[in-house]
């Protein structure tokens, strides 16, 4: 089955629409770049790539990536962000490329929940993208709202009222 791309902008609700795609198709294969993002830094070539930009204090004493620390920092520098992209993006890239490859003659259907798909190229290895949307105030309020636990506060939805423009 060719692969099918699911793109959107942050707090769009990529994921909760993959969640019904998983009740309606139980038998689909999905690849979720956000939570591959999440299981790279567990990496040593990785953790030594973030610890060589982003220096020690990104990590806890136990060694554990501090992610409110980095998001902080990377929604606060565009350059850092950047770099921490150069350091993720590829090898996310060469996951779900190698997943969708191995699922291309596959029976089974094949979805890609990839946030930055058209910034990166990605909807070349689709045969079909769905780009989800939400409406703008909501997608804030889910933002923070979904992250109250990590530290995510009013700093950070003024950074992203930001990029609504």
């Amino acid at each position: 089955m060719p692969a099918v791309g699911i793109t959107g902008g942050i707090s769009t609700g990529k994921s909760t629409f993959c969640g019904c795609l998983r009740e309606i198709v139980p038998a689909a294969k999905f690849f979720d770049a956000d939570l591959a993002a999440r299981s790279l830094p567990e990496l040593p070539e990785v953790k030594q790539e973030i610890l060589g930009q982003f220096g020690g204090g990104v990590f806890s004493p136990d060694g554990d990536l501090n992610r409110t620390k980095l998001r902080a920092i990377v929604f606060a520098d565009a350059a850092k962000r950047r770099a921490l992209e150069q350091i993720l993006h590829p090898r996310i890239r060469r996951q779900w490329m190698a997943e969708a490859k191995k699922h291309r003659n596959s029976p089974d259907f094949f979805f890609a929940d990839i946030p930055l798909l058209y910034e990166t190229g990605g909807e070349t290895l689709c045969e079909r993208v769905v780009a989800h949307d939400y409406i703008w105030p909501h997608r804030i309020d889910q933002f923070v709202f979904g992250n109250e636990a990590t530290g995510v506060g009013d700093q950070v939805a003024q950074k992203l009222e930001a990029f609504r423009s």
